[in-house]
């Protein structure tokens, strides 16, 4: 357990006056562990795409020498087409967004971490992903952006056309070396039609376009009885992408698994939104970032990942402020808590 929570409610008192949260606070910080365990998975997923093939490369190479220089650019691209792509169209400018987070429509406007930090590590995050593509020789204005982009993407899958099964297996070694997933957990295919299963309708016309722009998929899903983590791309880094997320949601299945039956469909009506996932992706990187730094040892990914999933709301959102305000301390906290548990435990439990 913390020892300080001083930032304990989900706004201030001046702010309580003025807007009246239509949830309970019980089930206010149920939503915001939620929305902070989906943007640690957001995170954890998109770091994944930027550098995996770089641990894999001699496998890569082997299919072609090209593909570890073109998913560099992919990827470079692909995460700046999320600030300054197309999807301003729908969505508008990112920045914009972390401006607004005082505004009561933001979803995260009850989200006191996200409120004190989100802006700042959102710019750092803007900041990073536009000097990736001017390192990786792509334009950085939208429309010069997306044409570079869909070039190479175009590139890419043709040069992965015919490996397509070989390339999974390559995605799943490098899953596992990221979070250490059981194997036998891991089901990938590089596909031109990625979705698979039910997902919730998007309440909007912003998310029903955004639902058809998808180019992958993961999650978790029951197989044979078991959780199996599944994940559909249309090509290679995207599919890494997705299987580092479900393993982490495999994990996170834990954080919300003792509320009851309508405190859970609260939280999930709150948080599961397609809508969601881009603000999500943008600032993600950053903080599962911060969080990698924090942790106790290179190898306690999935040991700190239950942990936190299984932290009191509070307890969470305090450790979050810790893990930026003073990182040592965030450290010593997961240092206490892992102590020495199995990683393996992580997925078997």
């Amino acid at each position: 357990m913390l020892a300080k929570q001083k930032r304990t409610g989900a706004l201030s008192s001046t702010n309580r006056k003025k807007v009246k949260d239509e949830l309970s606070p019980e089930l206010r910080h149920l939503v915001n562990k939620r929305l902070s365990l989906n943007i640690l998975i957001q995170g954890a997923a998109s770091h994944a795409h930027l550098s995996s093939h770089h641990s894999v490369k001699e496998q890569l190479d082997a299919i072609d020498p090209e593909l570890v220089h073109l998913y560099d650019k992919a990827i470079a691209g692909a995460t700046l087409a999320y600030w300054d792509g197309l999807i301003r169209i729908v969505y508008g400018r990112g920045i914009k967004f972390w401006s607004k987070l005082n505004r009561v429509k933001n979803p995260f406007f009850h989200h006191r971490f996200l409120r004190r930090h989100g802006k700042a590590l959102a710019t750092t995050a803007y900041e990073s992903a536009v000097l990736r593509c001017e390192e990786k020789d792509l334009p950085t204005t939208c429309v010069g952006l997306e044409g570079a982009l869909a070039k190479v993407a175009l590139e890419v899958m043709a040069r992965e056309a015919g490996h397509e099964r070989v390339l999974e297996s390559i995605a799943i070694e490098a899953c596992g070396k990221i979070i250490e997933t059981p194997r036998r957990l891991l089901n990938a295919e590089i596909t031109r039609e990625p979705a698979w299963g039910t997902v919730r309708e998007p309440k909007t016309v912003r998310g029903r376009l955004l639902l058809k722009a998808m180019v992958g998929w993961g999650g978790v899903d029951r197989v044979n009885g078991e959780l199996q983590v599944m994940a559909k791309a249309i090509f290679w880094p995207l599919l890494v992408h997705e299987l580092v997320k479900g393993s982490m949601e495999l994990i996170c299945l834990h954080g919300i698994s003792d509320v009851s039956d309508e405190d859970y469909s609260v939280v999930m009506d709150h948080t599961e939104h397609v809508e969601y996932e881009v603000p999500m992706i943008q600032i993600g990187p950053v903080i599962y970032q911060a969080f990698l730094k924090v942790l106790p040892r290179p190898n306690s990914l999935a040991q700190c990942t239950m942990v936190l999933s299984q932290m009191e709301p509070i307890e969470f959102e305090e450790f979050l402020f810790e893990m930026i305000e003073a990182p040592e301390s965030a450290k010593a906290i997961l240092m206490e808590l892992i102590g020495d548990e199995n990683t393996e435990e992580s997925f078997e439990e």
